[in-house]
């Protein structure tokens, strides 16, 4: 889709009709994986054990959104400030911190032995930003996609994705393999950035 340089109402449609499919059987899966479990640790936490959690992940939504605008702003301003592109900032310093969040909560996941989580937080925030956010980005308009990206940060993502596919099918991730993802992203930077 990105390939052709825009990204039009009709694509956004795919992309959310596909977003659909992905949360029905993801949803549909995990009941039929949990065999009830989730339904009596709910009714043995009761209903005061779920409104904190609620309440918090509605209000860091909240400063989610409210950063968002100040990120954009920021991004434009350092993009004209230094006279680097658009496409170039939000590709690199937009994407890092974008990304932080997501990090955060992998690595805490990780560190709590929580390896599921850690994985489908990865998976999940990268199906959701490649359906969700370029659908509803595209739903509200065309999206036009700077050729610049489609001749590098396209074929990086795609080789990324491989990447990660292939770690993933083996169902572990070692210290080394983490290392050459974490490569993979300076290498990606600094070529971006025309440094080597």
């Amino acid at each position: 889709m990105l390939w052709d340089g825009s990204v039009g109402r009709v694509e956004a449609v795919i992309l959310l009709s596909a977003l659909a499919v992905y949360m029905h059987y993801v949803l549909t899966q995990t009941r039929s994986d949990g065999d009830g479990d989730g339904e009596a640790a709910a009714t043995r936490t009761g209903r005061s054990g779920v409104v904190r959690p609620v309440l918090m992940l509605l209000g860091s939504a909240l400063f989610i959104l409210a950063g968002a605008e100040g990120t954009v702003t920021s991004a434009v301003g350092i993009g004209r400030t230094l006279d680097i592109g658009a496409e170039i900032i939000a590709a690199s310093a937009v994407a890092f911190g974008t990304s932080l969040p997501e990090v955060s909560v992998t690595v805490a996941a990780a560190r709590r032995g929580n390896a599921e989580m850690a994985v489908g937080n990865v998976l999940g925030s990268n199906i959701f930003n490649a359906l969700a956010v370029t659908g509803i980005s595209a739903a509200t308009g065309m999206l036009v996609v700077p050729a610049s990206l489609i001749g590098f940060a396209v074929p990086i993502m795609l080789v990324a994705t491989l990447l990660v596919y292939f770690i993933v099918m083996q169902q572990e991730m070692t210290k080394w393999e983490g290392a050459l993802l974490l490569l993979f992203y300076v290498f990606f930077i600094a070529e971006l950035f025309h440094w080597i």
